[in-house]
């Protein structure tokens, strides 16, 4: 389909609304009723048609060139093709006034926001200092027996250290009382009283009255403390008098 086609597929109607030209002079394009047309008047209408559809219409110049020659017309003016219209950027309008009305807009809420009053600061809050509160007094647990105290003659010290956590049971035999804990370090008896007691295991140190025993072994261990010496566990009256501590650790 050559371009005049094109040109009819558009429709006189639609040509002449955009165009404004009347439809008897289109009727005459279609034809190529050249009589019709003056060289000034059909460049006119050419190169307004090719502006609006961007249609190439040269064709029809040259055409209407012959004609010319073919009919003795006036060449002195010869109608000249009418360029083809180089595609605008589409929308370049639409996006310049698009851009004009955000500009717009932003300087009018700029303007409206910075002269409105800032709103007040609220008032602190005042948080009413309350008195402090009274630490009660710490209370005493009764005990069943003071572990131990330390002499005061260096040389009638009774003493156990260990490396690991050793359990300690003490049964005092002059009034029948228990004691006991668990201690990692040094552990001080009181050498001016009879009693029986009980090591947890062997791995220990015990020095006593300038006497020392280290068992070194994983066993329950006991020894008696009587008259100013220490006595093994090696000693049978010793497990019998010592069988309240163990029922204990039970």
């Amino acid at each position: 389909m050559d371009n005049l086609e094109r040109l009819k597929a558009i429709g006189i109607e639609e040509i002449n609304s955009k165009t404004h030209i009347s439809v008897t002079e289109l009727m005459a394009l279609f034809n190529k009723n050249y009589k019709a047309f003056n060289r000034a008047k059909l460049n006119g209408f050419i190169k307004i048609i090719e502006r609006e559809f961007n249609i190439d219409l040269s064709d029809l110049l040259s055409d209407y060139g012959r004609y010319e020659q073919e009919n003795g017309r006036d060449e002195q003016n010869p109608i000249v093709a009418a360029p083809k219209k180089t595609d605008e950027p589409k929308g370049r309008w639409t996006t310049i006034a698009i851009v004009i009305l955000i500009v717009v807009v932003a300087a009018i809420l700029y303007v409206n926001f910075s002269t409105q009053e800032a709103p007040p600061a609220p008032a602190p809050v005042v948080v009413p200092q309350l008195p402090p509160a009274e630490t009660p007094p710490p209370v005493e647990q009764p005990q069943e027996e003071e572990l131990a105290t330390l002499p005061e003659d260096p040389q009638q010290e009774c003493f156990v250290e260990s490396d690991v956590d050793l359990w300690i049971g003490i049964f005092y035999i002059d009034d029948e009382t228990r004691a006991q804990t668990t201690i990692r370090g040094r552990y001080d008896f009181v050498p001016d009283r009879e009693q029986i007691i009980t090591f947890g295991h062997g791995m220990f140190r015990l020095s006593c009255f300038d006497t020392v025993i280290e068992p070194a072994n994983e066993a329950v261990q006991r020894v008696r403390i009587r008259n100013g010496e220490i006595v093994s566990s090696s000693q049978s009256q010793l497990r019998r008098e010592a069988a309240p501590v163990e029922r204990e650790t039970e």
